[in-house]
């Protein structure tokens, strides 16, 4: 009876350890992203993604977290970046980041701005710095958004945000600019 109950809880971490998301690291090693031509190719797939102009993000950190979605796994990170009320927590409470989605609430109307971003790093370089953020820094963000707010896969899987406060940003520059 021992050994069938060792014998279970082997397979069952077995089981957890093959289905956890590779790195992040390696994730960003095998992904290509070409913004001239619109596509992100990772681990031999290539997805459509309408990359716009260069843009910058300026804001509060008040959620940062490791993200994974096998629609596209090159979507390493998302974080709520803020401004003005919502980057004060005894304001606005805002709520973890649950399968791209979050909530925010408030006792009055806040003033300022409230953007969920989805990150995919340009290298392995950006990464290093993505992974250097915390809740609570002040930070200023680079890159190209898409600009149609979805990844298409082939086979019509397709990752979308929804409204207008959230994006994809293929991040190519972070800086920390304090707390």
């Amino acid at each position: 009876m021992q050994r069938a109950a060792i014998i279970i809880l082997v397979l069952v971490a077995l089981v957890w350890w093959l289905r956890q998301p590779p790195s992040a690291a390696r994730i960003i090693d095998d992904t290509r992203v070409s913004v001239n031509d619109d596509y992100v190719e990772y681990d031999g797939q290539r997805y459509l993604a309408d990359w716009g102009k260069t843009t910058r993000h300026v804001g509060d950190v008040r959620v940062f977290t490791r993200a994974y979605h096998r629609v596209a796994p090159f979507v390493t990170h998302e974080a709520v970046l803020t401004t003005g009320d919502f980057s004060d927590p005894d304001l606005v409470e805002v709520s973890p980041i649950r399968k791209g989605s979050m909530s925010w609430s408030a006792r009055t109307r806040p003033k300022g701005t409230l953007i969920v971003l989805h990150f995919v790093p340009a290298d392995r370089d950006v990464l290093s710095r993505l992974e250097l953020l915390r809740e609570g820094d002040r930070v200023e963000l680079a890159g190209h958004e898409v600009s149609d707010h979805r990844i298409t896969a082939g086979l019509g899987r397709t990752l979308q945000v929804n409204g207008s406060n959230h994006k994809f940003l293929m991040v190519t520059g972070v800086e920390i600019l304090g707390e």
